[in-house]
C-alpha cells in the first residue's frame, strides 16, 4: 500500500493547480489562456527533467521501491505517465471552451473556412514568408530517425514516388515566423494550417498523402 503519493506526483498536482487558474472566472479571458500556456510549459520541463529521470531509473533496470511511495520506478512512471495524459486530456477541453468564449472578439480559423481571397492571401505569405525557411528532413525504413530538438513543432508527411514507393519526411515550423497569423481584423490561423495546405510546393514530383 502507498504510503505517500511523492513528489512527482504532487508536482503535477500543483501544475492542475495552474490549470485550474484558467477556468477562473475572476480572471480575465486573456489571462486563462495565458494560464494554460503556463501549464504546458511546465510539463515540458516536467517531462524534459523529471519523467526523463525517472525513465533513466527504468532502463538502468532499478527495481528498489521508493521509501515514501512504496513504488518501484517502473511503477511510479506508469502513474506520472498516466496523471500527466489525463491533465493534457483536462487542458485541451479547456482550451476549445475558451475558444468559444473568445469568438466575439476574435476566431481560430482552418484553412478550409476561409474565404477565397483569402486563401490566396495566405497561399501568398507562405510563399514569400514560410516556404524560404522550410527544411524537410527525409527518413526511411533504410535511413535512422533524426534526431529532433525538444520544444518545437513539427509535421510528418507521408509521401509515394510514381513508382509507389513510400517515404516519410519531417517539417519544422519554423520558430522564427509567427505562429498566429491574422487573416482579417478578428481572424487568425496557425501558422501549421497554412504550412499543411501547401506542403506539396515542398515536394515536387511526389504525392502527399
Amino acid at each position: 500500500m502507498k504510503k505517500f503519493q511523492g513528489r512527482e506526483i504532487s508536482w503535477l498536482q500543483f501544475n492542475e493547480r495552474v490549470l485550474e487558474e484558467a477556468v477562473d472566472s475572476s480572471n480575465p479571458l486573456l489571462e486563462q489562456f495565458r494560464f494554460l500556456s503556463i501549464f504546458s510549459s511546465n510539463l515540458d520541463e516536467y517531462f524534459m527533467i523529471r519523467i526523463s529521470g525517472m525513465k533513466g531509473q527504468v532502463d538502468l533496470g532499478l527495481n528498489k521501491p521508493d521509501k515514501k511511495t512504496d513504488m518501484i520506478p517502473r511503477e511510479y512512471l506508469r502513474e506520472m505517465l498516466k496523471f500527466s495524459k489525463e491533465l493534457v486530456a483536462k487542458q485541451y477541453e479547456i482550451y476549445g471552451e475558451k475558444l468559444l468564449e473568445l469568438r466575439p472578439y476574435a476566431r481560430i480559423k482552418t484553412y478550409f473556412t476561409l474565404k477565397q481571397n483569402q486563401k490566396i492571401k495566405m497561399d501568398n505569405y507562405f510563399k514569400n514568408l514560410i516556404y524560404p525557411v522550410l527544411t524537410p528532413i527525409t527518413f526511411s525504413n533504410y535511413l535512422p530517425f533524426p534526431l529532433l530538438p525538444n520544444l518545437s513543432v513539427y509535421l510528418i508527411i507521408r509521401l509515394t514516388d510514381h513508382h509507389g514507393k513510400t517515404q516519410y519526411s519531417i517539417v519544422t515550423v519554423p520558430s522564427n515566423i509567427d505562429r498566429v497569423v491574422r487573416v482579417k481584423k478578428d481572424q487568425y490561423i496557425l501558422a501549421e494550417e497554412i504550412i499543411i495546405n501547401n506542403i506539396h510546393m515542398l515536394f515536387e514530383g511526389l504525392t502527399v498523402e
